[in-house]
């Protein structure tokens, strides 16, 4: 929501006094953020994108490990047309009518590759077959989810 959420101006607290329990949200904060969100209003593309980001967002704890030294985007498409495409355990892949949600990132749903990152995300890998047969849009990203350690080229 933060990411979605434009407030005019820059957030200030020139009207701040010292006070005595620093880590307290004041009644006076209560009021002030009730003012600024008032006006927020939810249109449907909004709401579902939010709902992805938040189901697909990692815990705090949960960290990708990218490959130490990747292979090449030919390479990468040479290994999954052989071996396949697995997500990584940690990983979450989401979709909705219009996006993919991949670890807490929306983007919108290719065109051509929808159906792959669909199997994928409901799956959680793609055949050899399937991986062959990628979109070069596709495959660069799934490549770009490989180089963050998201997903692995191959089903093992």
């Amino acid at each position: 929501m933060r990411d979605e959420l434009q407030l005019p101006g820059r957030y200030a607290d020139a009207d701040l006094r010292p006070v005595t329990s620093p880590a307290a949200i004041s009644a006076a904060m209560h009021r002030r953020y009730l003012r600024l969100l008032k006006d927020v209003r939810w249109d449907e593309q909004t709401v579902g994108r939010f709902i992805g980001t938040y189901l697909s967002d990692p815990k705090a704890h949960v960290f990708f490990d990218p490959p130490a030294a990747p292979m090449t985007l030919a390479m990468f498409r040479k290994r999954a047309a052989k071996h396949g495409v697995r997500l990584d355990l940690r990983s979450q892949l989401l979709y909705d009518d219009t996006h993919v949600y991949v670890n807490g990132t929306a983007m919108p749903s290719p065109r051509n590759g929808r159906e792959a990152l669909r199997r994928l995300a409901d799956d959680r890998a793609l055949s050899p077959n399937a991986a062959a047969r990628l979109s070069p849009a596709t495959a660069a990203i799934l490549y770009n989810w490989y180089r963050d350690g998201y997903v692995h080229a191959s089903i093992a």
